[in-house]
């Protein structure tokens, strides 16, 4: 999964259309996993209660909300300024290691990690490279 992101995500702008055309080529069983995207109107009354929760309730309610497509796939397109997926190494069945190119010390890999677990993987390390230009 990891490498048909890195070869399927265009260089330029993540529109509608690239989203469909990735939506036709994700697996069934990972399409299903995404939540339905929010209204505005239910986003906003989620990110107030979120804002007001502790942090182990933060946690929780990241987890229950899930991750709508549109949402999950900015983390590997062109505008996602904190990192790039760069390479992945297969330890063995289901560990893999992957390689990113950080803009800092702290990458937000929640997608990333989500994306492995849904596989049935575990990441075990994170090796970071130069710097995003």
């Amino acid at each position: 999964m990891l490498e048909l992101l890195m070869n399927r995500i265009p260089d330029g702008e993540l529109t509608e259309a690239v989203e469909s055309d990735l939506l036709r080529t994700l697996p069934a069983w990972l399409t299903a996993e995404f939540s339905n995207p929010r209204d505005e109107r239910m986003e906003r009354a989620w990110l107030r209660r979120w804002r007001w929760a502790s942090s182990s309730k933060r946690q929780a309610m990241e987890e229950e909300a899930g991750w709508a497509l549109d949402e999950w796939l900015y983390w590997f397109s062109p505008q996602n300024e904190f990192w790039r997926l760069e390479g992945i190494a297969r330890i063995d069945t289901g560990r893999v290691v992957v390689r990113i190119r950080s803009a800092d010390h702290y990458a937000p890999l929640k997608a990333l990690e989500w994306l492995v677990g849904k596989c049935g993987g575990q990441i075990i390390a994170v090796e970071p490279i130069a710097p995003v230009p």
